[in-house]
Order: C-alpha cells, then sequence, then structure tokens
C-alpha cells in the first residue's frame, strides 16, 4: 500500500502548557522531507485552539492516505483517547510517533489503536512506508497484522549525514498563530554521555551527529530573509563540538546580522564550554542560555553519571553573569541518595549568583534508562510507570519512587521550598530589571508572590483561555446541531 498524502497532527494536551510557543520541530523536518521526496503534507496543530470538527474539516478537505500522530509521554492516555476517536471517525490508516515510541514500541502502538508506529529517527522510515515498501522490511517500523499481532521490526541505524536532510521550513503550519516570533534550530542529534534519567539515547541515540555550520547558518538566512530575528538553539548537546560553533560564530559574523538574537533554552553542558567561547557566542548575538546543573552536590552528580563537577559549573555560572547572560538553571530534586542537605546546597547555589531563573524538577525515571531500571530492581516504585507518566511529570510535586536518602515527607518539603525559590529567584530577576522603578518592583512582588505565581503557571497566555473558549463553543455547537437534528 502506498501513501501519497499525509495529514500531520498535533494532538491537544492539557496541563501546564498555554498557547503554544513555538511549532513542533519535528514534524516540520518530516513534513520539509517528506515534501522533497514527493509526498503532499499538511498539518493541523489542535494546541491552536482547533476542534475535532474542525479536524474533520481538514480530512474531508486534505483527504489524506496516512494521518500521522505525535505523541507525548506526559499524559499520554488522553493522546491515545485522541487517536482512538480519529480511528472511530476516520478510516484512514494512523501512524504514531514521537519519543513516546521510542520509549514504549509496541506497548505505545498497543494503548493508541495504531496501525503503525515509528521509533527514533522517522525521515527514511515514514518514506519507505509511504512508498509501498514490504512492512517487515521497514527498519524502525512498528506494524500490526491484519490478525491484530503487533509486530516490531529492527531500529534503523541513525543517519550520519544531517546536512541531506532539508530544515524545516514550516510549510502548511499556521506560524502566525503561535505565541513568539521564534524559531528553534536543531543543529545536532544524539549525546555520547550516559546521565542516568536522561531518555535522550532511546530516540536520537548516544552518537553525536551533527550538522555543518554552513548549512545551520544558511536556515537562518532562511527564516532571517522572512522577517525573523529570534533563534533558539534546542540541541540536546549543542556546543559538545566547539570548532563548529566557533566556526558557526565566524559564519554568522559575517552576515553582518546586528539585530539578531540567540538563546540555549534547552540546557548546556558545563563541561562543554568555556569563557573563550561564551565571550564569542555573546559577541554574535546570543543573549541567553541555560545549564543542566541538576544537583549542586559532587556525590550526587557522581550518583547521576552526569560527568562533570560543582566546580566546572560554577566557573561556568560565573563566567556567564560577569557577559551579561541571562542564565537559567535546571535543577533535580529526589535523585537516588540524595539527602535533605544535598538539596539544601541546590538551594543556596541558586541564590548564589544573579540568574534569571530556576527551576527544581522532580526525578521522573523513564523507561529503558539506567535510573529506572535501577529503581525497578529495587523495588522502589511508590506509582507504576504506566500511571505516573499519565499525571505526574518533572513539574509535579509527588514523588513516583521512594528515596534512599530522605524520607517521602521530607522529599514534600523539599519540592515545597523548591518551588518558593522559582519564585524568588524570578523576582529578584525582575527587580534587577526594573531598577529603581519601584512599580515595577511592586508588580513583580504581586506576580511572583504565591497567588499571582500560581495563576501566571496556570494561565500562561490569555490565549490559552481563548483556546479553550474556542474548544468550548465549537462543542456546544455540535451539540446543538446534533440536538436539532
Amino acid at each position: 500500500m502506498r501513501f501519497a498524502r499525509i495529514l500531520f497532527v498535533v494532538p491537544f494536551l492539557r496541563g501546564i502548557y498555554g498557547w503554544p510557543a513555538q511549532p513542533h520541530t519535528g514534524i516540520g523536518s518530516l513534513v520539509s522531507y517528506l515534501t522533497r521526496k514527493g509526498i503532499r503534507c499538511s498539518v493541523i496543530d489542535m494546541n491552536l485552539g482547533h476542534s475535532f470538527s474542525e479536524f474533520r474539516s481538514r480530512v474531508d478537505c486534505f483527504e489524506p492516505d496516512l494521518i500521522g500522530i505525535s505523541l507525548y509521554t506526559y499524559r499520554f492516555d488522553r493522546s491515545n483517547k485522541f487517536v482512538r476517536r480519529v480511528k472511530r471517525a476516520c478510516s484512514t490508516p494512523i501512524v504514531i510517533g514521537g519519543p513516546h515510541v521510542s520509549l514504549f514500541r509496541k506497548q505505545a502502538v498497543r494503548w493508541a489503536g495504531a496501525d503503525y508506529g515509528v521509533k527514533q529517527e522517522g525521515e527514511l522510515t515514514l518514506e519507505e512506508l509511504c512508498a509501498g515498501r514490504d512492512m517487515e522490511e521497514i527498519a524502525g517500523l512498528i506494524y500490526r497484522t491484519p490478525s491484530g499481532v503487533t509486530v516490531e521490526n529492527t531500529d534503523r541505524p541513525f543517519l550520519s549525514d544531517l546536512d541531506s536532510l532539508p530544515f524545516p521550513t514550516y510549510e502548511g503550519f499556521e506560524l502566525s498563530q503561535y505565541g513568539r516570533a521564534q524559531i528553534n534550530i536543531v543543529s545536532s542529534r544524539g549525546c555520547p554521555y550516559r546521565c542516568t534519567f536522561c531518555p535522550i539515547r532511546l530516540s536520537m541515540g548516544q552518537r553525536y551527529r551533527c550538522r555543518s555550520a554552513a548549512i545551520v547558518v544558511e536556515e537562518l538566512a532562511y527564516w532571517y530573509a522572512r522577517g525573523y530575528r529570534n533563534f533558539s538553539f534546542v540541541d540536546d548537546n549543542f556546543t559538545l563540538h566547539q570548532r563548529r560553533i566557533y566556526e558557526l560564530c565566524d559564519r554568522i559574523e559575517k552576515r553582518n546580522w546586528d539585530d539578531i538574537h540567540l538563546s540555549c533554552c534547552q540546557g548546556i553542558r558545563a563541561d562543554c564550554v568555556d569563557r573563550a567561547l561564551l565571550e564569542r557566542l555573546t559577541e554574535v548575538g546570543l543573549e541567553y542560555l541555560a545549564l543542566g546543573v541538576e544537583s549542586a552536590s559532587d556525590r550526587v552528580l557522581q550518583h547521576l553519571r552526569k560527568g562533570e563537577s560543582v566546580t566546572q559549573i560554577e566557573a561556568v555560572v560565573k563566567d556567564c553573569c560577569e557577559l551579561g547572560l541571562e542564565v537559567g538553571l535546571f535543577f533535580l530534586v529526589g535523585s537516588p541518595y540524595e539527602t535533605t542537605e544535598d538539596v539544601q546546597e541546590s538551594f543556596a547555589f541558586c541564590l548564589k549568583y544573579p540568574v534569571m531563573y530556576a527551576n527544581f524538577y522532580n526525578v521522573i525515571p523513564f523507561p529503558g534508562t539506567s535510573l529506572y531500571r535501577w529503581v525497578e530492581q529495587n523495588g522502589l516504585f511508590l506509582v507504576p510507570p504506566e500511571e505516573y507518566m499519565k499525571r505526574i511529570m518533572h513539574f509535579s510535586r509527588k514523588p513516583v519512587f521512594r528515596n534512599l536518602g530522605m524520607d517521602d515527607g521530607q522529599l514534600r518539603g523539599c519540592f515545597r521550598q523548591g518551588a518558593r525559590l522559582e519564585r524568588v529567584v524570578r523576582r529578584r530577576f525582575f527587580e534587577r530589571k526594573a531598577g529603581s522603578r519601584w512599580l515595577a518592583k511592586l508588580l513583580a512582588w504581586l506576580v511572583y508572590g504565591r497567588v499571582g505565581y500560581a495563576i501566571v503557571r496556570r494561565m500562561q497566555s490569555w490565549r490559552t483561555m481563548v483556546c479553550l473558549k474556542n474548544r468550548i463553543a465549537a462543542r456546544l455547537q455540535v451539540q446543538s446541531r446534533s440536538h436539532t437534528t
């Protein structure tokens, strides 16, 4: 069976996420690649306020041969319900993808009731599926046989030459509807490090592969010509090959883009950057970066197999602040063997420097990671994995496994203290920005007080409310028509 037209869908995700800030990078890459191969693609992002009836209208108008749906691990039960609803409403075959499928493999396909699943990198696997190649010969594919048996093929070798792939131009996306005029740039894939908690190697591999500086600047130039000035590098390890980053900076400088604004919001490793590289990046427009600190205790970092020290991390944070960069810090709370004293060291670390924000995340064991195997082997789960991934993730304040360094009560207390410190750090940042403006300082206190911050977290954008209003209105309209008929 051949597929010449694919409708890609980003399912609606309830939770802390508000109106989406940028388009889905993974689907954008697939659309660009498949379009170049002669396959027609269309995209609908349900998070932009589209109702299911609007989705049905898109199906009727576009008449796809295949519907591709990207699944989230967080609250995957809701995404599964959406897939099953699509299955009931349309006779079109469904293929699911995303990191969730790479983690759960056949189980993800069975849970969702999909016809196909694509694990790890999807470009070549989807191309071969659309070309009608025998399913048992397509590496990276999971499929259901006519008798209902779910079959998982061998993994596909990870792509070596990323320059052979076109960068995403988001054809068919509603770019003007996203909350931020910023383009995310993925300049590499994979990460060679072995942090116990990180599932990246399961979806993108441990072998680091990067796009050339020339191709990355070509992508920047494409968007610059279309009026974009804000770009964020969202690699899992952006600065691993420092020579490439220096070449990238040289090529950006030659373009004379004086009004460009660059950021690294995904989190970089402190041992993969030094002051000289930071200085060079700031010269070509870097304004913000985040660091994956995880803990300010060397003992905890060793348990996490982080492969770097607190001294290294602190030196980079200090350099960033001295260079005038806005800095974000990512910490974990509840790591194996972590004590309350260790957590207090992390709390003290985030208050030591004038950073933009500090986030204290719950430690989540993803299937396939070393952390997951350790928790499972020691019988430490407090919540079954299939349950906590429906409702508890990094930003939740509920432990999912028993910590051997402190009891549950102490851990919950650390979560509460971490939440308070997040507000304090953000408030101090806005106070520094406000300077002597007393009204701005007062606003910072109001917004980042306990009540104000809770509202901000749940209403990240007024557009979120518009999204919900549109969905409710559409549902009422459908119900009204059904009563009338």
